[in-house]
């Protein structure tokens, strides 16, 4: 079995119920980036299509389109045949984690520390004349 982690970006997500018991399953696009051995210093963008049961198409039916996510999952890939000339392969997720980029900008400026108005006031107070504390 081929197992397989990633972070994607949900492209879109369609929503439906089958089966007798009404379950839910989503399918959908996603993109994740790669490198290529033909230029390793350019990163590449690939889409898969997916789908999901249980508790992973519940997450992926509560998040908005253009979320970055972790999952975890298989890949079935299908041969080609009439219809599709080429391999197609598609994305099982299992678990996904729905993550959020955080915008660093803010955090990478230098901060100046605010200079201080007040004059700093020297401590005069000599042991001799402190009372001894008891224990």
């Amino acid at each position: 079995m081929n197992n397989i982690q990633l972070k994607v970006l949900i492209k879109s997500v369609q929503i439906s119920y089958v089966g007798q018991d009404s379950k839910l399953f989503v399918i959908g696009n996603c993109k994740f980036q790669h490198y290529d051995h033909s230029s390793p210093n350019k990163k590449k963008t690939c889409t898969l299509k997916y789908k999901a049961f249980g508790y992973a198409a519940r997450t992926l039916e509560k998040i908005k389109v253009n979320t970055t996510c972790i999952i975890s999952g298989s890949l079935d890939i299908y041969s080609p045949n009439d219809d599709n000339p080429n391999h197609q392969a598609i994305l099982n997720i299992s678990t996904v984690i729905p993550v959020e980029i955080l915008d660093t900008t803010e955090y990478n400026k230098v901060v100046s520390k605010p200079k201080s108005t007040e004059k700093a006031v020297e401590a005069k107070a000599s042991y001799e004349s402190e009372e001894p504390i008891p224990f």
